[in-house]
């Protein structure tokens, strides 16, 4: 098995497909359920009433699970977070299963009691009290961005609901030859069809004075990206609540149980102060200038409760009126687009409106006081060991008779929390360290060289500060190797190798700084001089290298995944041999821990050897750098592939053998001899890692097995370039491999096909050996990619010694040069900040001419791509424009930009509402600094996925569609959403394609309910995630469509490809091989709610881009006008109808012979349409009308896939006429008086 299909089980590792099997075994119990209720303790405040709350656990799981629930759901009638559950009178151990409590079984009742609080859960009650009320925390704000998350779906579900057919439409049976009853679901559904009245106010319907020449896919514009109608806020319950200032308590008072001191103000005007205790909360007699905690009594009565909320609800009316008035807003929103995630960053959007300065921030003081309530102190004094907690949580045991499932899921949920946490303390470390917020551990180095620890995170720059990279291009191979480190990390996290640890990484790019943070290596700051931890690998450049016979079977296990052979390398001296099973710059260490870690994991691949020989020395263009690697994917498939050539040139060997009846014992010696065999070849196909070297210089008694080994590398280098990258252009080419949208989505499916992003240029090469239309939106995206990333590197180069808050006009300058090259555009930059930085008055040397240059041969050296001069004309500049702002992190203001530098643009989008303003502000170039509202990190970090949650959904599938077992599926497949959820959390990426793939499942079931629900939740989660405008969200909003197609809302389903047409042409255009797929679906909607003649004009450009990009004679043409036969006989307009089915039968009498199903469907359908204009024309005849006589079957439903390909055979029949033709032969008229047939142009 590759990389991608190992499982952990110690040293030893597993196939998935025994994984699956491991998992399906042991899920039975996993799968059972109990519903339990919880009774609440009441309230004595003469106002709030508790409710029971009914829950359903599974038995593997502990009672705990069931505890977080009820503090995550805090409310009015379940207002307590300090509790503990009882059965029977006796309180349950919370950490047990469900199914080891005595006494428990369905249904049964756990009595809710409340605890005595300590600090740290009267901080957690104080939390969540805050967020009922509705005050904003600042800690779900992980990335500083404007409108993170938003959502676009949201209102546009409410008008899909509102479009969706009534359910009690009366049906006319009166004219049917069958009774009701006697009719199938099928027919009565059909019926219903047939009898519902057109439905022409939709999306699609175009005014009446819209011109001919107007394009039918509406255009996206920026603006789309915006939240049209600006959702309406919940205000506060409170006016504050915070931490007093008579924090924290004397030690006498804590000694009697005090916690800590509040601070509220109600709505009414009045300010208490508030006790809180062990026993609870009451109000005191503190004041702003008096201190005196004893409780205080107000009109005759003491005021306390266990609990703040039910406290602060007796004491403000106002609270409970407000909170309902919330209540009612929330109620109108749709969860999900309220729900916080807790292990991903939100989106930030790189097109947003900017608010009004007083509408921007709001007054609350407790908001400084939330690093307080993170630790178990007032003094933050404590500081996360980062490394131990992520190290202890990994040894978690996975293996055992006593190890549940979710003894498993906990684990991977905790890892998966733990990851998240460190990278959003990281993120904001680094924010810092760009800032010059962390003074370095080491102030008198180069800043380059400088390093910083906050919050036990190291942190240093992505450049060679100390010269280890001096030999092999300096800062950008440091700048390489970072990004290659920590996908090592994340290869090595997958194999989950027992016993072996790696660091907490994430990266980070911010203002044109690349910060690596990491968690210490553990002994780090306690090194003996003597002693070195290293014990395998190079040290100091290869000065020594160290081998420990304890360590190797570990790192054996990655060098097996990544078919690796053991090899010798060489000191920097080229004198001491050391046989190594990974590459020497991968060093394993012994921690003072006892645990055993691997650093420096960026060469776990094979040196890409051909490319750096070809082009590091170029003169011209060279390539940056000399240690670029080959992708694990690009040599899992090498190895795959050299292995099936093996065994199918055995194969073909021992066909030729004597064929004869064999014994059991020959075939079972012939299988034990085949694995053998396999076992043989997989150690023949290793590469080594180390080849990097001038042969000449590898001493004598190695250098020609050294030289074998090069060639051995050079073969897979030739094995990209000359069968991957060909192949995934032939898949592009054939719809195998759906052509990328955009930048993002190009790069992971070159990633997943073993493609690096440095052969952009040799992509485009075989697109253009191809000559095929098909591809020339691949291609402009390839050309568009290599631009994007060129820019973004000179941009980093420019922005990467430059302030922070420079750094928006260098941006401004450097995107003004880009789109108003013609004007010379001069850097300008606020006189304050001139006085404070002189040195960038640099800047004013820039040129549009000097930056067009850069890029060119940025491009050239880093992709080998040669774009010219003038490449921003190549493609869209708004296309560009987005996905170099996404790349960089920014978040432009919402307004109008002049892209063809045509004349002066004026602002358009007002700050507040988005309409036009009324007194527009010109602008004297394209944009300028405070164009840009903020600049976002860019994150790449260590990751960790659920193996449990995708195998059942894997199980799932499989029992339902080859095993048959249905139910069963769907119940996997409902655990494998359940699975995603704990793990990865509601908000997820992760958790938006699981419900994606399940939506999947179900419409095969034709369960389209389940199908929409399941997508809708996709989008939403998409949204906030991945962008509003992300490639994946796209496609979710394009199979919701379909799905609500099936489900009879047609017209719902108009909105919503009208929706994601808007955002297809903004992200990618018009020409895409998937808007086929867009154009006929539209058609098909517009015909199944009646608008024949609007269908006709989508069915019409379906045909006129796909003999564009396939040929007039392709097979896609043939299809497509067959399918526009029936709506134009459905609206009696019996000659085009021919005219479509002529069109279609010779090409599938071409490309699959007369004998194919298709092409007699099509003869049939073409024989019954020269019938029906016969009768008609007949009847015309006779009596002057033209009654419609319409043939029953055929149409598009016929067209089936090509089953073969034949000699096409010519034809001929009263077919070959038009109904014209056909009337003047029933006429009587003779053919030397026929005249040509025009074809009627219809206006829709």
């Amino acid at each position: 098995m590759g990389p991608m299909g190992c499982r952990r089980s110690g040293l030893k590792i597993v196939s998935g497909e025994e994984h699956v099997s491991l998992f399906f075994a042991n899920a039975v119990c996993y799968l059972a359920r109990l519903n339990i209720v919880v009774k609440c303790p009441p309230i004595n405040d003469g106002r709030s009433k508790t409710a029971d709350v009914k829950v359903q656990i599974s038995k593997t799981e502990p009672i705990n699970e069931v505890k977080q629930y009820l503090v995550d759901m805090i409310s009015a009638s379940q207002p307590f977070t300090c509790f503990s559950l009882w059965l029977n009178g006796e309180p349950v151990n919370k950490f047990i299963p469900v199914e080891e409590i005595p006494g428990i079984k369905d249904g049964c009742e756990l009595q809710m009691v409340p605890d005595a609080y300590t600090e740290a859960e009267s901080k957690l009650h104080i939390t969540k009290v805050r967020e009922l009320v509705g005050f904003d925390s600042e800690n779900i704000k992980s990335l500083p961005a404007i409108d993170s998350g938003i959502s676009l779906f949201e209102p546009l579900i409410k008008t899909v609901e509102k479009a969706a057919p009534s359910d009690d439409v009366e049906i006319d049976f009166s004219n049917e030859s069958k009774k009701p009853e006697e009719m199938t679901e099928d027919e009565i559904a059909a019926l219903k069809q047939a009898q519902m009245k057109p439905i022409l106010d939709h999306p699609m319907a175009v005014p009446e004075d819209t011109s001919e020449d107007a394009p039918l896919l509406k255009h996206g514009k920026f603006t789309d990206l915006l939240p049209q109608i600006p959702s309406e806020h919940t205000k506060p319950a409170l006016r504050s609540l915070q931490l007093s200032q008579w924090n924290p308590p004397p030690p006498n008072l804590k000694l009697k149980g005090h916690l800590l001191y509040l601070q509220a103000s109600t709505l009414e005007g009045k300010t208490f102060h508030i006790t809180s205790t062990t026993t609870g909360y009451y109000v005191s007699n503190c004041a702003g200038e008096r201190f005196d905690p004893s409780p205080r009594k107000i009109s005759g009565k003491y005021y306390t409760s266990h609990s703040l909320f039910a406290l602060l609800g007796a004491l403000s009316p106002a609270m409970a009126q407000q909170l309902e008035k919330n209540a009612q807003l929330l109620n109108e929103r749709n969860p999900l687009t309220l729900v916080n995630p807790t292990n991903a960053f939100l989106s930030s959007p790189w097109y947003v409106r900017e608010k009004k300065v007083e509408e921007s921030n709001f007054g609350d003081i407790s908001r400084t006081q939330e690093s307080l309530f993170n630790t178990n102190r007032l003094d933050n004094s404590s500081v996360r060991d980062w490394n131990d907690d992520l190290q202890s949580t990994k040894e978690m045991p996975t293996q055992g008779d006593d190890v549940t499932i979710q003894d498993k899921v906990l684990r991977e949920r905790l890892m998966n929390k733990l990851a998240f946490d460190f990278s959003d303390a990281a993120v904001k470390g680094a924010i810092a360290v760009v800032k010059g917020d962390i003074a370095p551990l080491n102030p008198s180095e180069p800043v380059d060289a400088q390093i910083f620890l906050s919050n036990n995170i190291f942190y240093s720059f992505g450049v060679d500060g100390i010269g280890t990279f001096a030999n092999d291009g300096g800062d950008p191979a440091a700048r390489y190797s970072v990004g290659k480190d920590l996908a090592g990390v994340n290869f090595v996290n997958r194999l989950d190798i027992d016993g072996l640890c790696v660091l907490a990484t994430c990266v980070v790019d911010y203002c044109g700084r690349r910060v690596v943070c990491q968690g210490p290596v553990p002994g780090i700051f306690r090194q003996n001089t003597e002693t070195n931890q290293i014990v395998y690998g190079g040290i100091e450049n290869r000065e020594t290298i160290v081998k420990s016979e304890e360590f190797e079977p570990y790192l054996q296990s990655i060098a097996d995944t990544c078919h690796l052979k053991k090899h010798v390398v060489y000191d920097s001296k080229m004198e001491n041999a050391t046989e190594l099973v990974t590459p020497v710059d991968t060093k394993g260490l012994a921690g003072t821990d006892g645990r055993r870690y691997v650093l420096d994991l960026y060469r776990l691949a094979p040196l890409d050897l051909s490319f750096v020989e070809n082009y590091y020395n170029d003169k011209d263009a060279p390539y940056p750098h000399k240690i670029p690697v080959l992708r694990f994917e690009a040599v899992d498939e090498w190895f795959r592939n050299s292995l099936r050539e093996e065994l199918n040139k055995d194969k073909k060997e021992e066909s030729e053998e004597e064929k004869k009846e064999k014994s059991k014992e020959q075939v079972e010696a012939e299988r034990k001899e085949q694995e053998q065999k396999i076992k043989d070849l997989s150690a023949k196909y290793k590469l080594n890692p180390d080849v990097g070297f001038d042969a000449e210089t590898i001493p004598k008694e190695h250098r020609e097995q050294y030289k074998k080994d090069q060639q051995e590398v050079r073969d897979v280098c030739k094995f990209v370039t000359h069968k991957l990258i060909p192949n995934v252009v032939q898949d592009v080419l054939d719809g195998v491999q759906p052509a990328p949208l955009d930048g993002a989505q190009l790069t992971n499916v070159l990633h997943r096909r073993g493609i690096n992003m440095r052969y952009l240029g040799a992509v485009h090469n075989a697109i253009e050996e191809k000559e095929s239309a098909q591809l020339d939106v691949f291609k402009g995206l390839v050309v568009r990619e290599a631009i994007v990333r060129s820019c973004k590197h000179l941009l980093n180069s420019l922005l990467k010694d430059a302030p922070t808050q420079v750094a928006p006009y260098i941006i401004a300058h450097f995107f003004n040069c880009l789109f108003d090259e013609t004007s010379k555009p001069s850097f300008n930059l606020p006189e304050e900040l001139k006085t404070i930085y002189p040195q960038l008055a640099s800047f004013e040397d820039f040129t549009a001419e000097s930056i067009f240059e850069k890029v060119a041969h940025l491009a050239l050296c880093k992709f080998r791509l040669n774009v010219g001069k003038t490449w921003i004309d190549a493609f869209s500049r708004e296309r560009f424009f987005r996905d170099l702002s996404i790349k960089m992190g920014l978040q432009w203001r919402a307004r109008a930009y002049n892209f063809n530098n045509d004349q002066q643009e004026e602002q358009a989008v007002k700050t507040t509402n988005g309409k036009k303003s009324s007194s527009p502000v010109a602008v004297s170039s394209f944009c300028s600094g405070e164009d840009i509202l903020n600049i976002t990190p860019v994150v790449k970090a260590s990751t960790y996925r659920s193996h449990y949650a995708e195998e059942a959904l894997e199980v799932g599938r499989n029992s339902i569609f080859q095993n048959q077992e249905t139910e069963v599926g769907k119940e996997f497949i409902y655990e494998s959403l359940t699975l995603h959820e704990q793990v990865y959390g509601l908000i997820h990426p992760e958790v938006a394609k699981a419900y994606s793939q399940a939506a999947a499942v179900f419409n095969e079931l034709s369960e389209m309910d389940i199908a929409r629900d399941l997508t809708r939740k996709a989008i939403i989660i998409s949204e906030r995630c991945s962008g509003v405008d992300n490639a994946e969200t796209i496609y979710f909003c394009l199979n919701l469509a379909f799905f609500e197609h099936r489900a009879g809302n047609s017209a719902g389903a108009l909105f919503i490809i009208d929706h994601a047409i808007k955002l297809w042409t903004l992200v990618l255009g018009e020409d895409h091989p998937d808007t086929l797929t867009i154009l006929l679906n539209v058609g098909t909607m517009l015909q199944s709610i009646k608008d024949y003649k609007r269908a006709i004009v989508w069915l019409k450009a379906s045909i006129d881009l796909a003999s564009k990009l396939f040929g007039e004679d392709s097979l896609q043409v043939a299809t497509y006008c067959y399918q526009l036969s029936q709506p134009y006989i459905l609206i009696q307009d019996y000659n085009e109808a021919l005219n479509m089915v002529r069109r279609a039968h010779p090409i599938f009498e071409a490309k699959l012979g007369e004998d194919n199903k298709t092409t007699k469907d099509c003869k049939h359908w073409l024989d019954q349409l020269v019938q029906a204009a016969v009768q008609s024309a007949r009847m015309q005849k006779i009596s002057g009308m033209r009654r419609p006589v319409i043939p029953r079957g055929g149409g598009a439903n016929m067209v089936r896939q090509p089953s073969s390909t034949q000699a096409p055979r010519q034809s001929s029949s009263m077919g070959d006429k038009s109904v014209d033709e056909i009337m003047k032969y029933i006429n009587g008229e003779t053919s030397s008086k026929k005249k040509k047939n025009k074809k009627s142009k219809k206006k829709n």
